[in-house]
């Protein structure tokens, strides 16, 4: 039985959700420091692959992010914004 709950334990940790953990680094109480050791606990091989590969996409958001806040005013409507949002994150 332990080996049975064992692998469901692991199929379901091999696939993550992104935005969860991009949700996670940009709480101030959180961080990558946290993402990273749970990272690490949960399969120390391949978390550095997997924090890098959440720093870039936070990269590419607030890319995303910051050319959009530039060209767009104050009154432009939240529909547009939620237009904008690259493929992926929406």
């Amino acid at each position: 039985m332990v080996e049975t709950m064992k692998l469901k334990f692991d199929k379901y940790w091999e696939e993550y959700s992104d935005i969860l953990s991009i949700d996670a680094v940009l709480d101030p109480r959180l961080k990558f420091a946290a993402m990273k050791y749970c990272y690490d606990t949960l399969d120390s091989l391949t978390s550095k692959l997997k924090v890098d590969h959440i720093r870039k996409k936070i990269k590419k958001l607030y890319g995303v992010y910051k050319k959009d806040s530039k060209s767009t005013t104050a009154s432009t409507s939240e529909t547009s914004l939620v237009n904008s949002i690259p493929a992926g994150y929406g």
